[in-house]
């Protein structure tokens, strides 16, 4: 009786019932008065009570037989939805049934990539939250544990001034990471606006070397810079000093006093290329695959390591149309190479 749960195998009942209704009426006509007369009457009446049942029951059967596949077919996507995975859908015939399968295979298929992502971007941001937290905590501990020096009564007065300067210090890490993680926010959500200029590539690099002279000098590293005078490139000026800076930051925090960090441009019909290599231990091969993402921080990264300067500076240099690859120069030391293919001759 499961069968009369569908609307199609009670209205198929209805139609019958109605059909043997006239036939019962045709025969009784039949019977009536002159039996000879009437005797087609008769017959008819007999055919269509005998035939309905049958085709009722025939029309049944492949009704039963149809839905048995449809409750089949349910069955599957409910354990879709319990978590399995690897259902087979190819054991439906062609027709409206086979077009449902391919549309609902075609449905589970995007619902597990979809479900998929959504669990490796929760344990990124997961691991992203945790990793902001550390970022953050460390430079505020240190913090209240200095300040609590400072308002000791009778403090040394030099001992103050260089309290003074670590607070400094770590209240401008601390400001580094909020602005880099607010910039890279604003990408990803595609709301930053870049103002594309054609500027000379040699202002471009000296506006970055500038902001990193003093420090390379403070750790006795020299800075070379190989820039032709005729080359132009067409970027947003402030961003892409951002990014150049964050690199020759790496590179400096990397080479060993007495190193050197070089900034070299080239440019052809096809792109402009910026190469800024040192002369330090190089990158780890399994930190290569990894160095641009959020977040990463290699084997040989310092206690101030970050790991979100070369991830903004990657993603700097994709919004300007060009490329920022990772690698270890065949004589020691990493290099960085930009690839912009806006290229203005």
């Amino acid at each position: 009786m499961r069968l009369f749960r569908n609307p199609e195998a009670r209205t198929a009942a209805y139609i019958s019932a109605g059909v043997a209704a006239v036939g019962v009426v045709l025969l009784l006509v039949g019977m009536w008065d002159v039996w000879p007369a009437h005797f087609p009457v008769f017959l008819i009446g007999a055919t269509v009570i005998v035939t309905a049942p049958v085709m009722l029951i025939l029309f049944l059967l492949v009704l039963r037989r149809h839905f048995k596949k449809v409750s089949d077919f349910t069955r599957k996507v409910e354990k879709n939805q319990s978590g399995e995975k690897d259902l087979d859908f190819s054991d439906y015939e062609e027709g409206e049934l086979s077009i449902l399968q391919g549309r609902v295979k075609d449905m589970v298929a995007t619902l597990f990539c979809q479900k998929e992502q959504l669990e490796e971007d929760q344990v990124r941001l997961t691991q992203a939250l945790a990793d902001i937290a550390h970022q953050i905590r460390n430079p505020l501990f240190m913090t209240k544990l200095t300040a609590r020096r400072l308002a000791e009564p009778n403090a040394d007065p030099m001992e103050t001034q260089l309290l003074a300067h670590r607070i400094l210090d770590m209240t401008s890490r601390i400001d580094f990471f909020v602005t880099t993680l607010l910039a890279i926010s604003r990408m990803d959500a595609g709301v930053e606006v870049f103002r594309p200029e054609t500027i000379s590539a040699r202002e471009l690099v000296r506006s970055a070397c500038v902001l990193v002279e003093i420090p390379m000098e403070l750790r006795d590293i020299r800075l070379v810079e190989d820039v032709p005078e005729d080359v132009l490139v067409h970027v947003d000026p402030a961003w892409m000093r951002e990014a150049l800076t964050n690199i020759l930051t790496n590179c400096m925090q990397h080479t060993p006093a007495g190193g050197t960090v070089t900034v070299t441009v080239r440019q052809d019909v096809v792109k402009t290329t910026i190469e800024i290599r040192d002369t330090g231990t190089g990158i780890a091969e399994e930190d290569l695959p990894h160095i641009l993402e959020r977040y990463y921080k290699g084997k040989d990264s310092g206690s101030n390591s970050i790991g979100i300067g070369l991830a903004l500076s990657n993603m700097i240099v994709r919004a300007m149309h060009g490329t920022l690859t990772p690698d270890n120069h065949p004589d020691g030391g990493a290099v960085f190479t930009i690839r912009l293919t806006e290229t203005i001759v």
